[in-house]
């Protein structure tokens, strides 16, 4: 599976116009949003999956491990088989989900996806671990129960299973079987009610419950530490299952490398210019320098601020780069207690602040390929956009150019007005800001005098975007493009259009 992947990650890397088709929307039953390259990966991934339980549960050979002095005991039972392939599938799952989150991930750069897209795949894997586990647990209790040891096993530090003791001869039941003397629990795998006890306390609260949107959202410290966990099931794993080392050993050395490279990547001297406090936008502004940093437009950065915490990292995407004082910028929404924090620092600190940087990370975005560019942004999504269109200038050769951004507050647009008056610059651009609360101020005319168009209330997508697709013929598809960044309901109404025009897609989401 993961060579059949590789192939396909180097053919579209090695060839823009394959990448460009696989990358390409198409319409499939039951699937609105979709491509060629997530059919070929999921068909990829499910032919291996069903193979990998198949072979588990009928080809495999459980009776070369199966206890012999037990007269009555032919074969494992169904839920033995179903148990046994549960916790192999288990295996296999750990063993694939670090490979996404890694941040300096061969996989993005391989398939040209976001760190969102990659966060997906990555909490796909994570539940479906988790759903394999609870199902091996579940069957082995009915297994304990076929053998008249349920419900002392499933939490008993000395188990009855497995029943590889004496027994009397001929045919008879499992305990009944035994001698009298040997009618006692006496199992020695103490690494069962380990994982019982770790994943019933810990695995399925921390991984099953804190790490849902809601919680990461709101708490992100609680998620954030509480995720570190994740080592300590590495090792219990590696104690319970003595095959999983072959599974979890590559996921588990590449995160280690994964974080040695960042730390590294992070020692570098960091100089704040200025850190500004916007309130009524409830934006943070970090203008910054640092000796070899060189991000694109589209990509990110992970930052720590030591007087904060000397432990958290936060990724915030790249906003601008001041061609004056040669700082780049990034701009925080207040919308959890790190960045609240971070704006209230804000305004009582000097330059002399320390944070570090770790990055630049993700995809930058390409789009000098493109002729037809569209940006679609919600709120502070427009950082990564707006640091796309700063760094095209006057010269550029694209036909089109469109940029539609909705926001509930005019001061968010305010705080953005420089970047959207340079935009203003490009050639054939068309510009559209949407205010969803409220109406603009009477004394605010700059997006007047620089030919911005500004509309209240929230836009008709189909129409405000849909318009301009419109005019692309099927030929020039392929050099057209639609970013976007925003709240989820905006960027699957984009995606929605957009994959009926079939034109090239790429998304960035802060809500993740």
């Amino acid at each position: 599976f993961l060579y059949s992947v590789l192939i396909i990650g180097v053919i579209a890397t090695y060839s823009p116009l394959s990448s460009k088709l696989l990358r390409k929307p198409l319409k499939v039953p039951f699937f609105q949003f979709t491509n060629l390259c997530n059919i070929l990966i999921s068909v990829l991934f499910s032919m291996a999956l069903v193979a990998w339980v198949l072979h588990w549960y009928h080809d495999h050979n459980w009776h070369s491990y199966w206890p012999r002095t037990l007269p009555f005991i032919h074969e494992p039972t169904v839920a033995e088989k179903l148990a046994r392939t549960a916790g192999q599938t288990g295996n296999l799952l750990m063993g694939l989900l670090v490979l996404p989150v890694t941040r300096n991930s061969v996989w993005l750069h391989i398939f040209d996806i976001s760190r969102e897209k990659a966060l997906r795949v990555h909490i796909f894997l994570a539940y479906s671990f988790l759903l394999t586990v609870l199902t091996h647990m579940l069957c082995f209790w009915v297994v304990y129960s076929e053998q008249g040891i349920f419900p002392h096993d499933v939490l008993a530090v000395v188990m009855y299973f497995p029943l590889n003791f004496h027994a009397k001869p001929g045919e008879c039941s499992f305990l009944s079987c035994l001698d009298p003397e040997y009618q006692v629990p006496a199992g020695d795998n103490w690494t069962i009610p380990l994982m019982v006890y770790f994943m019933t306390v810990i695995g399925f609260p921390v991984f099953g419950i804190l790490t849902h949107f809601s919680v990461r959202r709101i708490n992100f410290e609680l998620f954030y530490y509480s995720h570190h966990l994740f080592l300590v099931l590495f090792f219990v794993m590696f104690w319970h299952a003595s095959s999983s080392w072959f599974f979890l050993s590559l996921g588990m050395v590449l995160w280690i490398v994964d974080r040695m490279f960042s730390l590294l990547n992070s020692l570098g001297e960091v100089r704040v210019g200025v850190m500004r406090s916007y309130k009524s936008a409830r934006i943070t502004g970090i203008w910054f320098s640092k000796t070899g940093f060189h991000p694109q437009p589209g990509q990110y950065v992970y930052i720590n601020i030591p007087e904060l915490s000397e432990l958290q990292w936060h990724p915030f995407s790249i906003s601008g780069f001041d061609r004056t004082s040669k700082q780049y910028s990034i701009h925080a929404s207040m919308c959890g207690d790190f960045t609240n924090a971070v704006n209230s620092l804000a305004d009582r600190v000097d330059e002399d602040l320390q944070i570090r940087i770790d990055g630049p990370y993700g995809i930058p975005y390409d789009v000098k390929q493109y002729q037809h560019l569209f940006f679609v942004a919600g709120g502070i999504g427009i950082t990564p956009i707006i640091c796309t269109l700063d760094s095209l200038d006057s010269s550029s050769q694209h036909e089109k150019i469109v940029l539609l951004w909705v926001a509930k507050r005019e001061s968010i647009f305010l705080t953005f007005q420089n970047e959207l008056e340079r935009a203003t610059r490009l050639r054939n651009v068309h510009i559209v800001l949407f205010l969803t609360e409220g109406e603009y101020s009477a004394d605010s005319t700059w997006h007047l005098t620089t030919g911005i168009k500004n509309i209240c209330g929230r836009p008709n997508m189909q129409e405000a975007l849909g318009a301009h697709l419109h005019e692309i013929d099927t030929k020039a598809s392929l050099s057209s493009v639609v970013l976007t960044c925003g709240p989820k309901s905006l960027t699957r109404d984009v995606k929605f259009i957009t994959y009926n025009y079939g034109i090239d897609f790429r998304e960035e989401a802060f809500g993740v």
